[in-house]
């Protein structure tokens, strides 16, 4: 709430002088902390007034969620001759005193003091103190920082600000300086202001910033960098994979290289590959003779078999290889069958 009250003092004396009565008079006293206050005498029985206090939003285009929000205390009195009235203030009207004599708004010397205790305007607190930038150099990139952000949360920025003798806030000061790459900073310091931040999917990079998050003791950002790690290292890939198999290279799915137990799954699984223009690229020293029926096997799960027995043997052989049971299976039945056709 602010320390200092707004303090506004008036008269209604021309007001309702000049309408004699007839209607309601409304006074534009003040604008403060973005509202419009003003005041409102509405005639009652008997010729005396009800006292209104209006508070509108001085931004129309404003959303309609922060136009009504307003929060504090008012204060108002009608020279020495009623008593002081205290409440809550509202967007809106509120009413302040339920009968006014007529003699006392329309006295020349008749002073109504309003003081304004507003402690949030449109979400806001007030007063909105400045929040001088703090300044930081990172491996030689300079940045700055508010004082607000550095003390949302424990780091090695908090730590090391407060036990500092001086504040890099002025503008002859030194800014502190890490001996850190920037490349992440800007991530790290995002998380600081919302206490949450988008991560990259490369898992090269989230390595990168989960040592960043260790160094400088962001607790949460390192919980979170090693739970995303974790559930990539165990989620289904599905991107492109290039296999250059004996110089030949084949390009597939890790959908497909994965969908059989075997070599290749257990190579995906554990992240064996080599990222090559973001792709994932592995090298297998083996022929690639028949490396294009290997792969239509683990496509979809059964293939057409050459004729040729000892075609059916090196395919056996790689498929062994390969660790791919279901088709070392395949081509035992199938030779089983070309011996037994050839007798």
């Amino acid at each position: 709430m602010s320390e200092t009250p707004e303090i506004t003092c008036f008269s209604l004396y021309e007001e309702i002088n000049a309408e004699q009565n007839v209607a309601a008079v409304t006074t534009q006293i003040s604008t403060h902390y973005l509202f419009n206050w003003s005041i409102t005498a509405i005639p009652i029985e008997g010729g005396d007034f009800e006292l209104y206090l209006n508070s509108e939003c001085t931004d129309s285009d404003a959303p309609g969620n922060l136009k009504n929000q307003l929060e504090g205390k008012f204060n108002i009195s009608v020279a020495n001759v009623l008593p002081n009235v205290s409440g809550e203030l509202e967007v809106g009207s509120t009413r302040i005193y339920e009968k006014v004599p007529r003699e006392v708004l329309t006295n020349k010397t008749t002073n109504i003091f309003l003081y304004l205790f507003v402690e949030k305007s449109m979400g806001q607190k007030v007063p909105l103190k400045k929040d001088h930038p703090m300044k930081l150099s990172i491996g030689g990139k300079k940045f700055e920082v508010s004082k607000t952000t550095i003390e949302k949360c424990f780091s090695r920025l908090k730590r090391d600000f407060e036990l500092s003798s001086e504040t890099p806030m002025s503008s002859g000061s030194s800014p502190f300086f890490y001996e850190r790459d920037p490349k992440h900073f800007q991530l790290i310091l995002n998380f600081m202001r919302d206490g949450n931040v988008i991560l990259p999917q490369n898992s090269i990079e989230l390595k990168e910033i989960l040592e960043e998050a260790k160094f400088y003791i962001l607790q949460e950002l390192v919980k979170l960098c090693e739970e995303t790690l974790e559930r990539k290292a165990h989620e289904i890939p599905f991107g492109l994979v290039n296999l250059n198999v004996g110089g030949t290279v084949f390009q597939t799915t890790k959908a497909t290289l994965t969908r059989f137990d075997g070599m290749f799954k257990t190579m995906l699984d554990n992240g064996i590959t080599v990222k090559i223009n973001e792709i994932d690229t592995l090298f297998i020293d083996r022929s690639p003779k028949h490396f294009d029926l290997i792969l239509n096997f683990m496509r979809d799960g059964n293939v057409e078999f050459p004729e040729n027995s000892r075609e059916i043997r090196e395919i056996r052989r790689e498929a062994q290889y390969y660790l791919l049971g279901g088709l070392v299976e395949a081509c035992e039945q199938f030779l089983v069958a070309v011996d037994v056709s050839d007798f």
